[in-house]
């Protein structure tokens, strides 16, 4: 008797031939107790009928299918199509393309116009299920009637929209595309859906192809994050995925949750520190810490940051055992007292920057020196408090250079008016650097770079990279003022080649975010030490979707040309 369709619950290793390598590991995973969500297998057999029949499929393979698709049913309470609670359905092949070498699949099949609403539902969350049939919607476009991605405009790895009026446009857009690019309209039934995902797969690689249950991880539907990452690396080392799937299966949270692996390492957070280590493979972003404490320091390095992107030295000034000193400072009543008041701040700041080197040896350091406009009573001491930071910074350099370290500060002048004022403080760093460092100047590989901030600094980002290394975007929302920001990084590399350019902030441990910074080509993100695994995913998986666009309009490219 010909089996058409395997249930993973019923497959072996031994039915490789059968079911694929793939659905015999997940097979050989689910009887190993990993939570692997339900599926089935279609055959080798059923998909050469699928083949030979021009993506069609014999009564009783179709009788197969429904039967295994009823037992999904009755395993989680969904139903295929239903208006109120929708069975979701992920459809990929056991091969992979040669041409492209990687693995395609068909994510949220089931969805349709009424079916959407129900996700919405279930979730509670209307963008969100939106966003998923456009996903479906342009994966279909791609797979079925070899449509392009680039057609559809906005790539759908950056679900930036959350807008539901302007999600249901792009839906329709998406459809009417299909339409006419496919010849053929988008189908709202649902197993027609399925059939035509079988039959797209069965045409290309003639081999089985695997059928399982959607899962929503953000919405507690799906396995604990420690399994979730376990499952993903071993998947790996049995050949059925790609590390690049693996990082995509992951939610950025779901590493943050896990970071306890530092103090007590286990299965699961060894699985974490695994794909951490595949994330820094492919992302192209540094991402680096906001610390304003020693200990933050050797926390930032634990977690994998690549440096420090931010240490704001107001803050550093704010601790308890500093407070009665800058407050001397700054009600002093004479000159001579403020000065003495400047000078007891030196060694204090002087003792954190030379443990900022030391931790982050071989790794850059960012000081943001110290914004008058933090308090206006500081106005009167302005010129000597400046001095004293950069001073305290050189000397901290000095004597970790006398200690065999590599040291790289790279100092963060506040917002600027104008380029003329930047230049000034540049001279001045480079002034006290001279003084201080002397012939150990050559070991010590310092930066002057300025903050973006205001509206004005973009629009003369060209003067500003005369006099400045690197540009940093931290107090301003990077997803609200796009143009400032890509005027500003054009501008600067248009005067100066290798400026580099970052946001630092709260905005930096958003995924969006990175993904924006990945896409637009700045160099790093820099956000609370905690926070950097969640930036490590999030900027592999920016690049990832990014290359995995670029091979499909390649594709595209080359059979059109062909």
């Amino acid at each position: 008797m010909t089996k058409r369709v395997v249930l993973l619950e019923d497959g072996t290793a031994e039915m490789k031939g059968l079911i694929g390598s793939q659905g015999a590991g997940l097979s050989e995973l689910l009887h190993a107790g990993w939570p692997v969500p339900a599926g089935f297998a279609v055959t080798t057999e059923c998909c050469r009928e699928f083949s030979t029949r021009l993506g069609h499929c014999s009564t009783d393979a179709a009788q197969e299918v429904e039967s295994a698709i009823h037992h999904l049913e009755q395993r989680t309470g969904k139903l295929f199509g239903d208006v109120k609670t929708p069975l979701l359905l992920s459809v990929m092949p056991n091969e992979v393309r040669s041409t492209t070498n990687e693995r395609e699949s068909f994510l949220y099949v089931g969805l349709n116009d009424v079916t959407v609403e129900g996700l919405a539902d279930q979730t509670q969350d209307r963008c969100y299920a939106l966003h998923c049939y456009r996903s479906l919607l342009q994966d279909f476009g791609y797979l079925v009637h070899g449509i392009p991605y680039e057609l559809f405009g906005e790539f759908i790895s950056e679900p930036e929209i959350q807008d539901e009026l302007e999600l249901e446009r792009i839906i329709t857009e998406h459809k009417i595309i299909i339409e006419i690019h496919g010849r053929t309209p988008f189908p709202q039934e649902v197993k027609a859906q399925l059939y035509q995902a079988l039959g797209a797969f069965s045409h290309l690689h003639c081999s089985p192809v695997l059928v399982q249950v959607m899962m929503n991880e953000e919405y507690g539907e799906h396995m604990s994050s420690e399994a979730a990452c376990k499952t993903a690396v071993d998947m790996v080392s049995e050949g059925l995925i790609t590390k690049e799937e693996a990082l995509l299966r992951i939610e950025p949270s779901q590493v943050t949750e896990l970071i306890e692996f530092i103090e007590q390492p286990s299965q699961q957070s060894l699985a974490v520190q695994q794909l951490l280590e595949w994330a820094d493979e492919v992302r192209s972003v540094l991402v680096l810490a906001n610390v304003n404490h020693p200990r933050d320091g050797v926390l930032a390095r634990a977690l994998g940051a690549e440096g420090i992107g931010q240490c704001q030295i107001e803050t550093m000034l704010l601790s308890p055992s500093r407070i009665p000193f800058v407050q001397k400072m700054i009600t002093a009543d004479n000159e001579y007292e403020r000065r003495r008041g400047v000078e007891r701040l030196l060694p204090m700041l002087q003792a954190d920057f030379e443990h900022f080197f030391e931790v982050m040896d071989g790794y850059p350091v960012t000081i943001n020196l110290l914004d008058p406009a933090w308090d206006e009573r500081l106005l009167n001491v302005e010129a000597d408090i400046l001095d004293m930071q950069i001073e305290a910074i050189f000397r901290a350099a000095l004597k970790a250079i006398r200690q065999g370290l590599w040291v790289r500060p790279e100092i963060l002048i506040p917002p600027v008016s104008d380029s003329n004022e930047l230049q000034r403080l540049r001279e001045l760093v480079d002034h006290i650097a001279d003084q201080i460092l002397g012939e150990e100047k050559r070991h010590c590989l310092y930066k002057v770079g300025t903050t973006i901030e205001i509206s004005r600094a973009g629009t003369i980002a060209t003067q500003m990279a005369r006099h400045a290394d690197f540009f940093s975007f931290r107090a301003l929302d990077v997803q609200e003022n796009k143009n400032l920001v890509e005027m500003s990084v054009v501008q600067g590399k248009a005067r100066k080649p290798y400026l580099r350019s970052g946001v630092c902030g709260e905005q930096a441990a958003n995924a969006a975010t990175i993904a924006y910074c990945h896409r637009i080509g700045l160099d790093y993100v820099s956000c609370s030490p905690e926070q950097v695994p969640f930036a490590r995913m999030a900027a592999a998986q920016a690049a990832i979707r990014e290359q995995k666009q670029g091979k499909s309009i390649q594709s595209h490219d080359i059979s059109t040309t062909a």
